[in-house]
């Protein structure tokens, strides 16, 4: 009885540790889809800087260089400027995330470490409590 306890308990950690699993795998996913979004952030950011280099190129061609240029430089460089904070920003909440998404790889591992070792202790005990059962019977037979 005091077996078939701990079968059932260890049986509820599982099925609990099993979820515990699939809720973590979640959400390496949608950490996985983060690194994605902000990858074709990074992406937009490079291919506006080049569209700006090749504005400032075409303007640079005008009548009127000086005034224009001057202008096309300011904006460009505080577009540079914030682009490089994005960067900066992106970068940052990539390494973020790739520091969870491992920590959570290894908290999965663990748990599936966990699972598989908490299974062979259940398959154990019930084992155990099939042998001390067949021994009961046996008594009784006698």
């Amino acid at each position: 009885d005091n077996l078939t306890k701990k079968v059932r308990q260890l049986e509820f950690e599982v099925e609990s540790k099993t979820k515990e699993i699939s809720d973590l795998r979640e959400h390496c996913t949608e950490l996985d889809k983060t690194v994605k979004q902000r990858n074709q952030e990074l992406e937009r950011f490079i291919k506006k800087t080049e569209e700006l280099d090749k504005e400032l190129s075409v303007r640079r061609n005008a009548t009127d260089v000086n005034g224009e240029l001057s202008e096309l430089l300011l904006n460009k460089d505080n577009h540079i400027q914030e682009i490089e904070q994005k960067l900066q920003s992106s970068t940052r909440e990539l390494a973020t995330s790739k520091a969870e998404l491992t920590e959570l790889r290894r908290k999965v591992d663990m748990l599936e470490e966990t699972r598989r070792s908490q299974d062979q202790e259940t398959k154990k005990l019930q084992n155990e409590n099939e042998r001390e059962t067949r021994r009961e019977r046996e008594q009784l037979q006698e």
